[in-house]
């Protein structure tokens, strides 16, 4: 379990601005994110739109999460993302960022992969039973 962050309210108006991805992503809109990042260095508009809403969404913080990327096997696991603690689910997003900048096409190989439309999809889960704002800072 990481314990990362104060318990605090996440606003319900950033968290929708993350999820309002979800749709495009489920119709395929990011399925050529990496190609697209080798051919020219950077990212498609949307996965570039998708990273600054996400930074600009409190979802993002900054301490705990350098081991998380490479436990996975929980992240790859059949139900993993899916049955992800909120705190997990933050951690993941963080993470996945972070590491973007490090090893630059990161995110774009997320959102090609699928596993970023899984993660949204988990944390559009949680946001509906009302476990993101008592829990995310």
């Amino acid at each position: 379990m990481f314990r990362l962050f104060k318990r605090s309210a996440l606003p319900t108006d950033k968290v929708n601005t993350v999820l309002a991805f979800l749709p495009d992503m489920e119709a395929g809109s990011f399925n050529r994110a990496m190609g697209y990042h080798r051919k020219t260095g950077s990212n498609l508009p949307q996965v570039e739109s998708l990273r600054k809403a996400l930074l600009a969404s409190g979802l993002v913080h900054g301490s705990g999460w350098t081991s998380f990327l490479y436990n996975y096997k929980r992240i790859i696991a059949p139900g993993g993302i899916g049955s992800m603690t909120p705190q997990e689910v933050q951690t993941l997003i963080t993470c996945i960022l972070r590491q973007d900048r490090l090893s630059d096409g990161l995110l774009a190989w997320f959102c090609q992969s699928g596993l970023m439309t899984v993660t949204l999809r988990r944390l559009k889960a949680l946001h509906d039973k009302g476990e993101i704002a008592s829990v995310l800072h």
